[in-house]
């Protein structure tokens, strides 16, 4: 499996582990992570299988079209959040989490060229700016201040 770019797993409860003291969780997830998997995407509970249908096929076209696997998963749930997503044979109301929300992707969030998709890498210089923004402002702080302390010493030593 070494290289495999995408695992789904979208049968009933296929994230679930066994907790075991001092080694974390055990299942399916970690076994494919150590096999190679690159990111992979499960279900916490059982799921129906039209929602669950429904879901992967426009996960599936989401991905094609470019966007990023984590991001793909996450627009796919929003859009069944919103009620945008709706089923093709009958009147199931898809807003409610237990249709959408079971799905959780772990691994390497890129596109399956490898590429960074617009949204994430946008959030990530978002929140490096949000990082950086309070400790430049706090280095521009503290060199006024020395300036004034200097200025404040040559001024004393001119009298």
């Amino acid at each position: 499996m070494w290289g495999t770019k995408l695992v789904v797993l979208s049968a009933c409860e296929t994230g679930l582990g066994d907790v075991r003291n001092g080694e974390g969780v055990y299942g399916l997830r970690r076994a494919l992570v150590l096999a190679g998997s690159q990111t992979q995407v499960m279900s916490l509970w059982k799921v129906s299988d039209s929602g669950t249908r429904d879901l992967m096929t426009s996960y599936y076209t989401r991905l094609q079209s470019g966007a990023g696997r984590t991001e793909a998963l996450r627009q796919v749930q929003l859009a069944m959040l919103r009620g945008e997503l709706k089923p093709a044979q009958d009147a199931t109301d898809y807003r409610h989490p237990y249709y959408w929300a079971a799905f959780i992707a772990s691994g390497d969030w890129r596109n399956m060229d490898g590429k960074e998709d617009g949204v994430v890498a946008t959030r990530s210089s978002l929140r490096l700016a949000a990082i950086l923004s309070p400790v430049i402002g706090g280095i521009i702080v503290i060199l006024v201040l020395v300036v004034l302390r200097l200025r404040s010493g040559s001024v004393e030593r001119a009298k």
